[in-house]
C-alpha cells in the first residue's frame, strides 16, 4: 500500500475518532443537563460554545494533518463517528451516567439531612417559642393600645369639657 493512501486512511480513522469524542462531549453536556436543570437561554449558550470548541477541534485536526484543507471524507469521517456512538454507547452512557450523579446527589441530600436534622429541629422550636413570644408580645402591645386610645379619650373629652366650660363663662360674663 502507497504511504499517501496509508495517511489519508490514518487521516481518516482521526476524524472518525474526533466525531467519536465530539459526540461523547455532547453527551457529557446532556447528562449536566439531566442532573442540573436550567433555562433555554442556558441551554443555547452551551450548545453555542460546544459548537464553537468543536469547530476549531476540527479545524485544528484539518491544519495539521491536511493542511487546512476541507475534504469531504474527513466530514463524512467526523458524522460517521458521531452517529456510531449515538446509536451505539450514546444512550446508554446518558442514562446510566445520569442516573449514577442523580443517585449521587440524592445519597449526599439525604446525608446532609441527617447531619442538618439537629439544627433545623433547634431552628424550628427557636421560631415556635418566637412566635408564641410574638403573640403574648402583640396582646401586651395590643393592650397597651387599647389603654392608651382610652387615656386619650378622656383626656380630649376633659380638655373638650374645660374649653367649653370656659367659653360658657365668658359668654355668660363670669
Amino acid at each position: 500500500m502507497s504511504p499517501f493512501i496509508a495517511r489519508e486512511g490514518a487521516f481518516w480513522l482521526d476524524c472518525v475518532l474526533l466525531g467519536i469524542a465530539m459526540a461523547l462531549v455532547y453527551d457529557c453536556l446532556r447528562v449536566f443537563r439531566r442532573v442540573v436543570p436550567h433555562a433555554g437561554f442556558w441551554i443555547s449558550l452551551e450548545d453555542l460554545l460546544y459548537w464553537a470548541f468543536v469547530s476549531f477541534r476540527f479545524f485544528g485536526l484539518l491544519y495539521s494533518e491536511n493542511n487546512g484543507s476541507l475534504r469531504w471524507f474527513s466530514v463524512a469521517g467526523a458524522f460517521l463517528g458521531m452517529a456510531l456512538f449515538e446509536k451505539t454507547a450514546g444512550p446508554v452512557f446518558v442514562r446510566a451516567v445520569s442516573s449514577v450523579f442523580l443517585r449521587m446527589m440524592e445519597l449526599a441530600a439525604k446525608g446532609s439531612r441527617r447531619i442538618l436534622a439537629p439544627f433545623f429541629r433547634a431552628g424550628h422550636a427557636a421560631k415556635k417559642k418566637a412566635a408564641s413570644g410574638k403573640r403574648r408580645l402583640g396582646k401586651k402591645l395590643e393592650r397597651g393600645i387599647r389603654l392608651s386610645k382610652k387615656r386619650l379619650t378622656v383626656w380630649g373629652r376633659i380638655a373638650k369639657m374645660n374649653v367649653c366650660g370656659r367659653r360658657k363663662k365668658r359668654q355668660r360674663g363670669e
